[in-house]
Parts: C-alpha cells; structure tokens; sequence
C-alpha cells in the first residue's frame, strides 16, 4: 500500500495536467518525503527489531517488482481519464451555443 500510494501521490499535483507535464523539480519537497516514506517503509521490514513489533515480512526483489507494476497501473489509469476528462471538457465547449445567441 506504502509504494501504491507513494506512486499515487505525483497523480494527485493536478486533476486536469499530465503527471508527466509537471516536473518533478516543481515540488522537491514531496520527492524527498515520498522518497523517506518508501525508505522506512523498508527500513520497517528488513531491520530484524522493528519488523517482530510489526509482524512484517521481508519481500523479495521479484515481488517487489511486480508491486511497483501494479502501483504504476494506477497512474497509467489516471492519465487515461484525466486525458479522456480533457477532451470532454473541450468537446462540450465546442458544443456549447455562442454567448448572446
């Protein structure tokens, strides 16, 4: 959920504008904590002390790349709709009688 949300995270800077258009050096502050985030998450499963009290496993390098497969889905997703939302948004528009007609 920990890296789900961390990908999530860069789909919500904007409802209508691609992830992809805003660049990443417009908010360092949020890569540094999705980055920290994503470290105790790690830090939480694989220190031998803190993942007893947390009754949490170690998850192998093949799981974790299938994890980040399925967290990057979400934002492929997002860009879908916030694309077809755009070109709604102008068809309507377009669609829309003149002003004073």
């Amino acid at each position: 959920m920990v890296l789900f949300e961390n990908v999530h995270i860069f789909n919500c800077r904007s409802e209508e504008r691609s992830a992809f258009r805003i660049p990443l050096r417009a908010n360092l502050l949020l890569i540094g904590t999705v980055i920290a985030a994503q470290a105790v998450h790690i830090l939480a499963m694989y220190l031998p002390g803190l993942s007893d009290v947390l009754e949490v496993a170690p998850v192998p390098l093949w799981e974790w790349a299938a994890l980040l497969g399925i967290a990057v889905s979400l934002l492929l997703v997002m860009e879908l709709f916030k694309a077809l939302r755009v070109r709604r948004q102008r068809s309507d528009l377009s669609n829309a009688p003149a002003a004073g007609a």
